[in-house]
């Protein structure tokens, strides 16, 4: 992910969330040096949350829905607009119309990027596992639906270690690798890792009937 540093988030607190008025740690301003080298963010102080990645998940024991489903529901309002109404039309509206010019912005360049690094990455892995060169070879083709997808302001970075749960709503943190892309980059992000299947399934859920109700 391409990280833009706290310039650059701030003026995602300052353009992109301000006007939704959604859960997320309150943005009361910014700092920076005379230079322009150096800037503080000054964010609300998260009393009482915890890191998602520190609770303890469990579908078959926990109310319904989870946290992590809370999570996913609220990833797909940011996207899609059930949270405040029309939100879902609105934020695509604000991409469709370039008013959000300053955000970063998927493409088939930084999609590639992930395959090249991925070979990289891979190092000696490559020839234990040669179908992976081909993969990434391919990856024009296999990307082609996150070009296709409707692009709305995606958090870039949506894990388990930027959510911040508490009193039963869902604040993310970590702005800096916030762009405009497919949203379900965000859902992907947030089910990566060894998850129980029918935890990754309820988030899957959460987040249809939340951009899709």
């Amino acid at each position: 992910m391409d990280r833009g540093g706290l310039a650059y988030e701030t003026e995602v607190y300052r353009l992109v969330l301000a006007p939704l008025k959604s859960t997320t740690p309150k943005f009361f301003g910014a700092w920076k040096s005379a230079a322009g080298d150096n800037t503080w963010l000054v964010l609300e102080y998260m009393e009482d949350a915890k890191l998602l990645r520190d609770l303890h998940l469990d579908v078959n024991t926990e109310p319904q829905p989870t946290e992590m489903g809370l999570a996913a529901r609220w990833i797909g309002n940011f996207h899609a607009g059930a949270w405040i109404g029309n939100f879902h039309a609105a934020n695509q509206a604000r991409v469709a119309t370039g008013r959000l010019p300053f955000l970063n912005r998927y493409g088939p360049s930084y999609y590639a990027g992930w395959a090249r690094r991925t070979c990289e990455f891979a190092g000696r892995l490559n020839r234990q596992f040669p179908a992976l060169a081909r993969v990434c070879q391919q990856s024009g083709e296999l990307l082609a639906p996150l070009l296709a997808a409707q692009p709305t302001v995606i958090h870039g970075e949506y894990y388990e270690n930027n959510i911040l749960p508490r009193e039963r709503t869902v604040c993310p943190a970590d702005r800096e690798s916030a762009a405009i892309g497919p949203g379900e980059i965000d859902l992907a992000a947030l089910t990566d890792g060894a998850w129980a299947a029918e935890l990754v399934r309820q988030c899957e859920e959460e987040y249809l009937r939340a951009r899709w109700p």
